[in-house]
C-alpha cells in the first residue's frame, strides 16, 4: 500500500520455499521505515509560499485584495481587553488593549517550472522562519451625555486611536528577485483624535 503524503511508510517482502513437501519455511523481511514525500493539492512537490509542505509546520492563508493584501492570517496568539467607566455628570472613559504575535514574512523567488508555470518558491527553510514584531494598539474614548428635553439627549465623543503612536510593520515586498525587495509596504495607522457628536430621541 502506497502511504499518503506526510506518512511513514514500510516495504515488506515475504519468501517461501518448500523441500518435496516435507519441510516449509517463512521469512519476512522489514525494511527501515521511510518519509513518503509531502505534496499539495496538486500532487506537487515544490514547496512554495501557499504550500510550504512542512511537517508539523506552520501553516496559513494569505489575503488578498486592495490594502493590506499578502499579510498571513496567522499568529500562536493574540490578547484583547476592553472597558467602560462610568463617572460622575453623564461623562464616561472607555478603553481596548490589542495584541497579537506578528504575522509570517517569508521570502519567495519566482521561478518557470515548465508546464507548472511560474511557482513562487519558498525560499525560507518554513512558513513562519521570519515574523513581522508583535502588533500591540491602544485605543481610548472619551463621552459626555447632556439630556435636554423630555426624552432627547447630546453625546459628545472624543476617540484617540493608537495613544502610543506605534508604527509596527505589517507589509514588506517579499520576493528576493524584485528591485523593491523588503521594502516597506504598509504599517500601523500613526495617532488620529476623532471627534464626534450623537443626538438621541
Amino acid at each position: 500500500m502506497t502511504p499518503r503524503s506526510g506518512e511513514l511508510g514500510k516495504v515488506r517482502t515475504r519468501s517461501r520455499s518448500r523441500a518435496k513437501g516435507v519441510q516449509q519455511s517463512e521469512q519476512e523481511v522489514q525494511t527501515e521505515d521511510y518519509p513518503s514525500p509531502a505534496t499539495n493539492d496538486s500532487g506537487n512537490l515544490t514547496k512554495t509560499d501557499t504550500f510550504p509542505l512542512i511537517s508539523g509546520g506552520q501553516w496559513a492563508p494569505r489575503s488578498g485584495g486592495s490594502g493590506s493584501g499578502g499579510v498571513y492570517i496567522n499568529q500562536k496568539w493574540n490578547f484583547n481587553l476592553n472597558g467602560v467607566y462610568q463617572l460622575p455628570y453623564g461623562m464616561e472613559i472607555a478603553g481596548n488593549v490589542f495584541g497579537k504575535q506578528g504575522t509570517p514574512l517569508p521570502i519567495f523567488g519566482n521561478q518557470a517550472l515548465g508546464r507548472a508555470g511560474t511557482v513562487r518558491l519558498l525560499a525560507t527553510p518554513e512558513l513562519d522562519t521570519r515574523r513581522f514584531a508583535n502588533l500591540w494598539n491602544v485605543d481610548l474614548r472619551f463621552a459626555k451625555t447632556q439630556k435636554f428635553g423630555v426624552r432627547g439627549n447630546v453625546q459628545f465623543i472624543v476617540d484617540l486611536f493608537n495613544v502610543m503612536n506605534s508604527n509596527t510593520e505589517i507589509t514588506r515586498e517579499r520576493n528576493a528577485g524584485s528591485t523593491n525587495y523588503l521594502v516597506l509596504g504598509s504599517n500601523l495607522s500613526p495617532r488620529i483624535v476623532r471627534f464626534g457628536v450623537r443626538l438621541g430621541f
